[in-house]
């Protein structure tokens, strides 16, 4: 099986990957070869790439004549059709009168016949001189495909031009990702310490005033002694969170984020401690 070329839309092939037909110049796209194509024919210089093609398809063939050692009745007979084939050639893009005349000095043209095969060296010239030409149209071409395709993409909404995988490039993960709507809060460590401390201290104070209600003995008060704890559940729970309020710059230890949220969650209420 023969190996798959790919290439990014936005890269730009090379003018010998148009000539040659690579398959990364046959990929649809703004710099492909269908679009050079219609470009060239937009600016009357389709000349220049078909000259370049019969000519490499005419060395090409001459040279399979060339390696040839003897000759043959087949051997004379493609001799003949590579004549016409430079007849062709000569006729199309070469005289003076010919339809789609290559843009050429006129003292390179008069050197070839239209009835005699050139020499090998003299046809590379002549090439050497058109690829120069087709060359500048395509430079021409890549430097108008991409003013029009980022005009394109500046015409574009905001969040359509940035692509998706950029979102996520300054974050670890995807979570890492927060919206405006929902609330997180990020307890430090030095106040689940105090809330730890805090909710002791109201686990021992409830246990206390539930033992004096049934006149059982605590772990701070020996059997029959009177206990000196408080008897109000409301004054012990609101020691518990003066204990709280009084820890210093407890308030500066939430820091809320407002991550995204997507349109189907409700927005989440406030935490509170």
């Amino acid at each position: 099986m023969p190996p798959v070329h790919f290439r990014l839309p936005g890269v730009v092939p090379s003018l010998d990957e148009i000539v040659c037909s690579e398959p990364c110049a046959l990929q649809p796209g703004p710099y492909s070869k269908a679009a050079f194509v219609d470009f060239l024919r937009l600016s009357h210089c389709a000349e220049n790439l078909d000259f370049v093609w019969d000519v490499d398809r005419y060395l090409e063939r001459f040279c399979q004549q060339e390696a040839v050692p003897f000759l043959d009745d087949e051997t004379i007979l493609e001799n003949l059709r590579l004549v016409r084939l430079w007849t062709l050639i000569y006729d199309t893009y070469i005289c003076r009168t010919a339809p789609r005349e290559v843009n050429v000095p006129g003292k390179l043209l008069a050197r070839f016949l239209a009835h005699v095969l050139p020499d090998h060296k003299e046809v590379l010239v002549l090439r050497k001189a058109v690829y120069e030409l087709l060359s500048a149209n395509y430079n021409d071409f890549v430097t108008s495909a991409r003013e029009h395709h980022a005009h394109h993409i500046l015409c574009r909404r905001p969040l359509e031009a940035v692509a998706p995988e950029a979102l996520l490039q300054d974050h670890d993960s995807p979570h890492d990702v927060l919206s405006p709507d929902t609330i997180f809060h990020i307890i430090s460590p030095d106040l689940l310490v105090q809330w730890e401390k805090t909710l002791e201290t109201y686990e021992m104070l409830k246990l206390a005033s539930s033992c004096e209600s049934a006149g059982l003995p605590t772990r701070n008060n020996s059997a029959g002694a009177a206990s000196t704890r408080p008897s109000s559940r409301g004054s012990s729970l609101g020691s518990v969170f003066d204990n709280i309020r009084e820890y210093s710059g407890w308030k500066k230890t939430v820091r809320k984020l407002r991550p995204r949220r997507s349109s189907s969650e409700k927005p989440a209420d406030d935490m509170s401690l």
